[in-house]
């Protein structure tokens, strides 16, 4: 299992192309829709949806976000202690079943926690792509992380 990043690892400005990819099928909406009790016709009917705007199923938006969430998770929530917040969440184009997913963050702000010592929080903007190179959606995290040691040279690897 890869180690993830730790609060010194990740520097303003630093881009993280995350490694894996993720091809959507109707499993996605299906286990969302199972999941939530959300439903609606343009994600799971392919006839209504033929006859919207899109022309063809789309993903829900709920579906996408946690994809990418989850792509980026890899690296950036190995280490992490907690979300603390979620904002600026875009849904800028459709996702298609058939759509390959990946995702890019970029690090905005990190500082060292004021309460807790061996730990830090990292403000990050997280995109979506298709495979078509489109930004699907957009979002930004701020999360309080591991640090990987302390003045005495003790190593965090509890919470």
């Amino acid at each position: 299992m890869r180690e993830g990043y730790f609060y010194e690892d990740l520097h303003i400005g630093c881009i993280i192309e995350h490694d894996s990819e993720r091809l959507i099928s109707q499993v996605e909406n299906t286990l969302v829709e199972d999941l939530t009790a959300y439903s609606h016709p343009l994600h799971n009917d392919i006839n209504y949806a033929k006859n919207t705007e899109f022309g063809n199923i789309t993903l829900s938006g709920i579906a996408s976000f946690s994809i990418i969430y989850g792509i980026s998770s890899s690296a950036l929530s190995t280490n992490a202690i907690a979300n603390l917040e979620w904002k600026n969440v875009k849904f800028l184009h459709p996702v298609f079943v058939g759509d390959k997913l990946y995702a890019k963050s970029e690090i905005l702000k990190k500082r060292e926690s004021k309460s807790r010592p061996m730990q830090g929080i990292i403000h990050v903007k997280t995109i979506g792509l298709n495979q078509h190179n489109k930004l699907v959606i957009s979002f930004e995290r701020v999360y309080l992380i591991k640090k990987k040691e302390i003045d005495n040279g003790i190593k965090t690897n509890f919470i």
